[in-house]
């Protein structure tokens, strides 16, 4: 009827990423920010979490970053809050 373009909605949860080492975090990390953008996604910063293992938990202490800022570590994952 007109010339307005409608964009599909897309929804996408829980978006996890594994890695060996912090090179390795840092490397899905940009591959993540990448398809964010290409998506059109929005990254809700106060609900992204990383998690380190239990093996690796003193070695690599530093901060992962997601789009210029960092994000908060967790020491547990839970899927759908409290089912």
């Amino acid at each position: 009827m007109g010339a307005l373009l409608l964009y599909p909605l897309c929804f996408l949860d829980d978006i996890a990423a594994m890695s060996n080492s912090l090179l390795q975090a840092r490397k899905n990390q940009t591959v993540m920010e990448v398809y964010q953008d290409r998506k059109r996604l929005q990254l809700h910063r106060e609900k992204s979490q990383y998690l380190v293992n239990k093996e690796q938990r003193n070695k690599d202490e530093e901060e992962i970053m997601i789009n210029g800022q960092k994000m908060k570590r967790t020491g547990e994952y839970r899927y759908l809050q409290n089912i």
